[in-house]
């Protein structure tokens, strides 16, 4: 409830300051920004993602792919669409990647340039190899299942001229499920029908504006999604590039912070719930199991990596508030509640359970976090608003539903997370994406 009020308390200040800051940018020679976009097997996304990337509102603008050895046709669909040729340049290798093959820029579009390597299996080794490319003072570090707004590099940069104490920007996540996408751009936006996709536009709309924003009014911002992240390029370099980890965009949060509060710079991290991005989000149980368990199984190993950082008086607000947030909040949550849930039950067999009581509080816990869900979806439509009207009162009805069985099957995906962790299993399991053009085909 807290950070929801300081989420609106952010979103009001930011809100105030727009305006003057887009004026602002007319006025000013903007830096280069390189989109870089690792795709491993993204033939259904690659064009429209480089449609789309391509159009963004930005004059000063390079877009980098990183081909990270796919087996389908997701260079042949680059080289065919945009006359892609090679690049005998030298590459100095000076961040840890597996081996960049060749480098391949269009000629068509000299914008967009292409680099084929050898695959680690991770993100973050890819985006190592774009960054030894890039060119660009900012790197917006994104998807290929993510479709930004025109207007998001823009309103990222503006951020940055604004205070430029600023190193990096996180935007605002939203599900492209339902959407009508043609060439790369946004038609017309729906909410999903799919009850799976439904409940993931709620669950986005209650972590972006009410986590994000609320931590990110108090300098604590806990993570910049890997779909729309934009950094200072020299500060990725200085912190030696992206982990070999599942959530290369959580670790990269938390070492910037680290090396922030360590060298004692005034840096800050920011977020800009205006610059949005939509993405493509698993539509039924299976990937969406798959993809929730891998969270929880990253969050385990990211939080052990910044273990060091724990209440330590060198890291501040981070070491003394948000980690400890973090480990109690999101990594233990889900074991308290399945123990919880199974203690009510066992309490209500052998008959130890008081009935007059436990429906009210278990009827007070339900109401307070469908308020929560309806309170976000509500605050965060009025202030950047998407739906039609109808949309927005199937998403408030829904809300209700939420809880029953989509939470509850949260707890069991994230602990199954933990149980990999211990396990060992830190393997990626890819998510088969539909693209763009298809999805407001049903």
């Amino acid at each position: 409830m807290a950070l929801m009020i300081l989420a609106w308390r952010y979103s009001k200040r930011h809100g105030e300051e727009t305006c003057v800051r887009d004026l602002a940018l007319s006025h000013l020679s903007l830096p280069r920004v390189t989109i870089i976009a690792p795709a491993k097997n993204e033939e259904a996304c690659i064009l429209g993602a480089a449609y789309s990337f391509l159009a963004l509102n930005y004059p000063n603008l390079e877009v980098l792919f990183v081909d990270d050895e796919s087996t389908d046709a997701t260079f042949e669909s680059l080289q065919k669409a945009y006359q892609i040729e090679l690049d005998d340049s030298p590459v100095v290798s000076r961040l840890p990647h597996r081996p960049i093959l060749s480098v391949w820029r269009s000629s068509s579009d000299p914008r967009l340039v292409v680099v084929r390597k050898l695959s680690a299996g991770f993100k973050g080794d890819a985006s190592n190899a774009a960054l030894e490319i890039a060119s660009g003072e900012y790197v917006l570090v994104t998807d290929t299942d993510s479709l930004p707004e025109k207007q998001a590099v823009r309103r990222l940069i503006s951020v940055v001229l604004a205070d430029p104490a600023t190193v990096a920007v996180g935007g605002n996540l939203h599900v492209v499920n339902g959407c009508d996408v043609a060439g790369g751009q946004l038609r017309a936006i729906h909410s999903p029908r799919h009850y799976f996709e439904v409940a993931q536009v709620i669950e986005y709309a209650r972590a972006f504006f009410m986590s994000r924003l609320g931590w990110s009014f108090l300098n604590m911002t806990t993570n910049i999604s890997g779909a729309m992240g934009l950094f200072r390029t020299d500060l990725l370099r200085a912190v030696g590039g992206y982990a070999n980890v599942l959530a290369e965009d959580m670790d990269m949060t938390l070492k910037i912070h680290r090396f922030i509060l360590a060298n004692n710079l005034p840096h800050r991290i920011r977020f800009a719930p205006d610059a949005k991005v939509w993405t493509e989000v698993p539509a039924n149980y299976r990937y969406v199991a798959s993809q929730r368990a891998r969270w929880h199984n990253s969050l385990c190993d990211v939080l052990w990596r910044f273990r060091s950082m724990l209440f330590r008086p060198q890291y501040g607000r981070i070491g003394f508030v948000l980690l400890p947030w973090l480990w109690i909040y999101e990594l233990f949550a889900p074991l308290v509640e399945a123990i919880g849930w199974i203690t009510v039950g066992l309490a209500a067999i052998v008959g130890c359970l008081n009935w007059n009581l436990a429906p009210a509080i278990l009827g007070g816990g339900y109401a307070l976090t469908v308020l929560l869900s309806v309170l976000s979806i509500r605050q965060s439509e009025r202030r950047y608003p998407r739906y039609t009207a109808q949309d927005r009162m199937r998403l408030i009805f829904q809300s209700a539903l939420e809880l029953f069985p989509f939470r509850f099957m949260h707890v069991l995906w994230r602990l199954r997370g933990q149980v990999n962790y211990f396990r060992g299993d830190r393997r990626w399991q890819p998510i088969p994406r539909v693209g763009f053009e298809q999805q407001g085909a049903d």
